[in-house]
């Protein structure tokens, strides 16, 4: 999880911290920590921000506390992406991951060679024989000696395993009368905990491979990151987005793949990003640019699409003009290109019919394939989830498609 160039290096998303997830009401939470440690950036003494569970979360059984540990890390992850992403690059001395003795020692050899603002992100992960500070005092130690040349933000978290620990930390900091914010998660009220994945990576760029012996390299170790990111902004992005070129953010995954996450404007635009990278243009335009021979993960790309359209609840106003048209004509034809909603159309049509009508009435979905039925169905499945007796109600959908499957 190491930068130095705040504004277009990426860092390293480890497979222990990609896997976390987060509550889909933590985006206040989100907000306040990224902003304490914006601010914390210029001030000249180190700082501290403690994103824990409540207080109350050491009595919470076991699985409830891991739970919300894993929301704070996961929090955590999200603040060091926002702000090491950040175009005005507040964190130029870098973001460092620490979790573990090798991790302690490399964070302090880069930082004793920078006079620029750190973020360093303490983790107390469950695999760890023994907490990597023992105390607050070691831990105020290790700040004091990094950073004497630069201004240094602490954020700390971890596994349930050392939630008491934490809190310990905590304690002891206020010995020290040093500068520290704590941020609690809290039990969550229902809502469904989602991958941080979902909010880091878009698309997926393949390491590149030697044809002389078949090695593998990163794309990032090859091309210089100022004409890598030109390339990705002319051909991800349409052209009228120039608002969101600042968005464009990419990070070398551990197994030298590059994850691209974007901005995505709309559902055209997103419907054209999964024709560029399916049908192979996006890569060969990148490739000229960059000089390589790139390839996407073409199936990451589907399964991320078929997600984020699953997502899709809210019909924009000139598809719900075209909602109330089909219910109130017996017969109605939609005619739009490519990417501009139809068959999100033809869905919130199904579920209004299914809910409104009597049990023996069917629907016929007659569609170009198998495999666009089977779209429909895992999307119609997705909104109607909470709905009781969906089996009873799947059982009136019928689909009928031209490689005759029915």
């Amino acid at each position: 999880l190491l930068t130095h160039s705040c504004s277009t290096t990426p860092w390293f998303l480890s497979r222990e911290v990609r896997n976390l997830k987060m509550n889909v009401g933590d985006y206040s939470l989100l907000e306040e920590a990224k902003d304490y440690v914006s601010r914390q950036s210029g001030e000249e003494e180190p700082s501290y921000l403690f994103l824990t569970p409540e207080w109350e979360a050491v009595n919470y059984e076991k699985k409830m506390r891991r739970k919300l540990s894993e929301r704070a890390r996961a929090a955590a992850l999200y603040v060091c992406n926002e702000v090491g992403c950040n175009s005005s690059g507040i964190f130029g001395g870098g973001i460092y991951l620490v979790s573990s003795e090798d991790e302690k020692t490399k964070a302090k050899v880069a930082l004793d060679e920078t006079v620029e603002s750190a973020l360093v992100w303490v983790d107390f992960q469950r695999t760890a024989e023994a907490p990597i500070f023992e105390s607050a005092e070691a831990l105020h130690d290790w700040v004091e000696h990094i950073g004497k040349k630069t201004t240094v933000v602490i954020i700390l978290t971890g596994d349930e395993k050392y939630l008491q620990h934490i809190f310990h930390l905590e304690e002891e900091m206020y010995e020290f009368r040093t500068k520290y914010e704590h941020i609690e998660v809290e039990r969550s009220t229902g809502k469904e905990d989602i991958p941080i994945r979902n909010l880091i990576g878009f698309v997926r760029i393949l390491p590149l491979k030697k044809i002389k012996d078949g090695s593998e390299d990163c794309v990032l170790d090859c091309v210089p990151l100022a004409i890598f990111r030109r390339a990705l902004e002319k051909v991800l992005l349409p052209e009228e987005e120039n608002d969101l070129r600042d968005e464009i953010r990419f990070y070398r995954d551990d197994d030298g793949s590059v994850q691209v996450r974007l901005c995505v404007s709309d559902f055209r635009h997103l419907t054209r990003l999964r024709d560029l990278i399916l049908m192979g243009d996006a890569a060969d335009q990148i490739g000229k640019e960059v000089g390589y021979s790139i390839q996407f993960d073409r199936s990451a790309m589907a399964e991320i699409y078929e997600s984020l359209i699953l997502q899709l609840e809210s019909p924009t106003e000139h598809q719900q003009k075209k909602l109330e048209e089909i219910e109130s004509k017996r017969r109605v034809r939609i005619e739009a290109p490519a990417g501009t909603g139809k068959t999100f159309v033809a869905l919130n049509s199904t579920v209004d019919f299914l809910e409104r009508t009597k049990p023996d009435e069917k629907i016929l979905y007659i569609c170009r394939n198998s495999c666009l039925a089977i779209h429909f169905v895992k999307w119609l499945c997705y909104r109607m989830q909470k709905e009781s007796g969906l089996q009873k109600t799947l059982k009136r959908l019928y689909t009928l498609s031209d490689d005759g499957t029915y």
